[in-house]
């Protein structure tokens, strides 16, 4: 048991920054945004892409027991925009009085888009909504805006982070009241294509109330993927949830572990 959470802690947070000195090896990309050549690079017309994943979840925190976890994303890509929407689905299941019980779900839905307005810098915007009683929350709206930069861009390496402002109404469960926060937000996307068949991608981001500054949240997802056949491939996930102040009767921290069977097309 303690070399599989070391694993997975190593998947999570040390992993993505051992390969960050092999950038200088790599080739640029076709989409390296120094290259003369940028603005005939990107796409005239829309481009989408879509990713479907269905798994299975071990978790840890506020629930101790196995869920079932399903997503949609589609990505849309024209010129120096690129519009990306997520929905999914987690659900929660346990033994109550020897009877197998939905105890406990998690809906979100969300989209963003970002713009490359200098060379590698780009400006983001958000809206999502979901809603977790995993965590204590009947639902919750977030919006957020911010600018960032692709430090690293090439082939096989993708670096890019940023910061800006994030709005969430949270309406939680009883006997919490609902609220309103206001946040700096700092976060970074790395992903690497190790080989044609294996990629890893990890994601951090941090959310500093503004106004309660004890109130901080962090969350990192790290996911090493395996392409088994031509867009078909299996993915394990690991996610990291931490809130400093949660909900009355809920712990601060969640942690998952998803194995996944994705589709690309």
């Amino acid at each position: 048991m303690k070399n599989f959470i070391f694993i997975c802690l190593f998947i999570t947070f040390i992993a993505p920054f051992s390969v960050l000195a092999q950038e200088a090896t790599l080739k640029p990309t076709n989409w390296h945004l120094h290259s003369p050549k940028f603005k005939d690079q990107v796409p005239k017309t829309w481009q989408a892409h879509n990713t479907l994943k269905l798994g299975g979840v071990i978790t840890a925190g506020n629930s101790e027991n196995i869920t079932l976890d399903a997503s949609e994303s589609l990505t849309l890509r024209k010129g120096l925009f690129t519009d990306k929407l997520n929905a999914g689905a987690v659900f929660s299941r346990s033994q109550v009085n020897g009877a197998s019980q939905t105890t406990a779900q998690y809906f979100f839905a969300n989209n963003q888009t970002e713009y490359l307005f200098y060379k590698k810098w780009y400006w983001q915007t958000g809206l999502g909504w979901l809603t977790d009683q995993l965590n204590g929350l009947d639902h919750k709206i977030q919006a957020m805006t911010g600018i960032g930069n692709y430090f690293i861009e090439t082939d096989s390496i993708v670096f890019k982070a940023g910061g800006g402002y994030t709005y969430d109404k949270e309406f939680r469960i009883a006997p919490d009241n609902d609220q309103s926060i206001h946040s700096a937000t700092l976060g970074y996307l790395f992903s690497w294509q190790i080989n044609e068949h294996v990629s890893l991608r990890h994601i951090s981001e941090g959310f500093f109330n503004l106004e309660v500054v004890e109130d901080v949240r962090f969350n990192t997802l790290a996911e090493i993927k395996a392409n088994l056949i031509e867009h078909l491939s299996l993915a394990l996930t690991s996610n990291f949830r931490f809130d400093n102040q949660p909900v009355t009767g809920f712990k601060k921290w969640d942690f998952a572990q998803t194995a996944s069977v994705v589709l690309d097309f």
